[in-house]
């Protein structure tokens, strides 16, 4: 991977399928540990079963809702409705291989669908 621009906004966007209430999507912000301010978080479900989705971003794999290593959390969001949060004040360290984890974190099924828009700077 390249070496990262520092203090210029970064946007990661894509599409994941067949999404559970565990899958994690990797946000790569450098090939080892970096600071990074996340600055927007946004995320839309396309299809499946859920009904509502809680987007959650840690700085560790296999992170869970209400750990430490939990970066940011939003809010129950309806599936009809696009999830996109203003993150300021969200700095934490990556893991150790310089990514981040997205989770949509869908209340129901594996079948879902998401788009996602990820947007950070790298302070150090």
């Amino acid at each position: 991977m390249a070496t990262p621009v520092y203090n210029i906004p970064q946007v990661v966007t894509g599409s994941v399928t067949s999404v559970g209430a565990a899958t994690e999507i990797e946000i790569a912000c450098g090939d080892s540990v970096k600071v990074v301010q996340l600055e927007r978080v946004s995320s839309k479900h396309t299809a499946g079963s859920a009904t509502t989705s809680t987007p959650r971003i840690h700085r560790v794999p296999g992170g869970t809702a209400g750990n430490i290593d939990m970066v940011f959390q939003g809010s129950a969001t309806p599936i009809a409705d696009l999830f996109d949060v203003e993150a300021q004040g969200a700095v934490s360290n990556t893991y150790e291989n310089g990514k981040l984890y997205l989770l949509p974190t869908p209340n129901a099924g594996a079948d879902n669908v998401y788009d996602y828009v990820v947007v950070y700077r790298v302070l150090a």
